[in-house]
């Protein structure tokens, strides 16, 4: 009997113990499981690296920004997926990555859940100054806020542009980049596995292109277009009759219409987006969020300086201020909230779009109005006259 006894106890007690072993595994697991990606940064000689890592210490993306505020590498996998993204201006000195200097340290911030760049330069030989804001995130978003200032007159300036001008010949060749242009569906654009000659333009638009998509099967970069008022087309370019590569432009400026005058600045406003499997499908609601906080900030923007009446224009510097939330919580992972944010800055813009749209409208009426009283008026008058004056 004390032998059962004992034995139960065994059972019991190594029951027990097993358990809180079991327990403490499960935690470790979901400790494990709920780490975070960790975003890095390494400065080697005139390159800032900022990459991602999995908890595992995987590679997850690098991008490798220069000094002077040009993207020279960003890689996905440890694969060069793109070279050089920035400005590049014709003819003489070209993308801003090896066509200008920094003409100051740049600023690096390490905000944990993202980075913060600024970075100064200057072109060789056009009188063009660029102050480049890059925000790398966790999320694989890399926003770009850029501007490009002529010191003096620029007249021999053809032709200007923000673009990503180099996906790998060899990575993409063969395949096919997709494009969002307003009013219609997702365009394919071929991307031959051999140059053809005098088709060096796989596609060209000047009506609004919301994003351009270069993707294989198992990760991507998408390039999305935050201020379409910035830009005067767009442009999937083959760029292998004398290099190695495809772009993806943006253009500020067609050729020949490139000149800048003195103290003229031409803006760009991009967010790239380094994306998973499944090409741009898998990544549609990201996109979509992305290019909607651009037109929607922009425009409620603009509402607040171009708005006259009071109710409008505090509307919308409601919405305003809740798109900038909305940037604020995607930068910081927060995509959830950062969708809530801005579907309330969406409502609050259309809000203030009808308060002003109201308002002109009793401003037009009331203008038209006082011909009407005037008239009226006047014939009151000329028939009191007529009544003193009698018969």
């Amino acid at each position: 009997m004390n032998a059962h006894h004992t034995f139960l106890r065994y059972v019991i007690s190594l029951y027990l113990a097993l358990s809180i072993i079991g327990a403490c595994c499960l935690l470790h697991s979901s400790y494990a499981e709920e780490e975070p990606d960790d975003l890095s940064i390494e400065v080697i000689d005139d390159e800032i690296h900022v990459f991602l890592t999995d908890p595992t210490g995987m590679e997850i993306f690098r991008a490798v920004i220069l000094e002077n505020g040009g993207i020279s590498e960003i890689r996905i996998a440890h694969m060069t997926y793109a070279t050089a993204a920035g400005w590049c201006v014709w003819e003489e000195d070209g993308p801003q990555a090896t066509g200008s200097d920094a003409t100051g340290e740049p600023i690096i911030q390490d905000m944990d859940d993202y980075v913060t760049l600024t970075c100064f330069s200057e072109y060789l030989t056009y009188p063009l100054s660029i102050k480049t804001d890059l925000t790398i995130t966790r999320t694989g978003v890399i926003f770009v806020s850029s501007t490009l200032t002529a010191d003096e007159d620029a007249p021999t300036v053809t032709m200007i542009a923000w673009g990503l001008w180099g996906f790998p010949g060899n990575v993409f060749a063969g395949g096919k980049a997709y494009v969002s242009v307003e009013g219609s569906a997702v365009q394919e654009v071929d991307l031959p596995a051999e140059f053809v000659e005098g088709a060096a333009g796989r596609f060209e638009t000047s009506q609004t292109t919301f994003w351009m998509d270069f993707s294989k099967p198992m990760e991507g970069i998408t390039v999305v277009n935050l201020d379409p008022n910035l830009y005067v087309s767009y442009v999937i370019w083959d760029q292998r009759e004398n290099g190695t590569v495809f772009s993806a432009e943006l253009k500020q400026a067609d050729y020949g219409e490139g000149a800048m005058t003195r103290d003229e600045v031409k803006k760009a406003e991009v967010a790239l987006y380094i994306h998973g499997a499944g090409g741009y499908q898998s990544s549609l609601d990201m996109v979509n969020l992305l290019a909607d906080l651009g037109r929607t900030e922009g425009s409620s923007a603009e509402a607040v300086e171009s708005f006259t009446d009071a109710g409008a224009k505090s509307l919308a510097s409601q919405a305003l201020a809740a798109a900038e939330s909305a940037y604020g919580k995607i930068i910081g992972g927060d995509v959830v909230g950062g969708r809530d944010d801005l579907d309330e800055a969406s409502n609050l813009l259309r809000q203030a779009e009808d308060a002003e749209r109201s308002a002109a409208m009793m401003r037009d009426l009331s203008l038209a109005a006082v011909p009407i009283i005037v008239i009226i008026v006047l014939v009151i008058v000329l028939k009191m006259r007529r009544r003193k004056q009698g018969p």
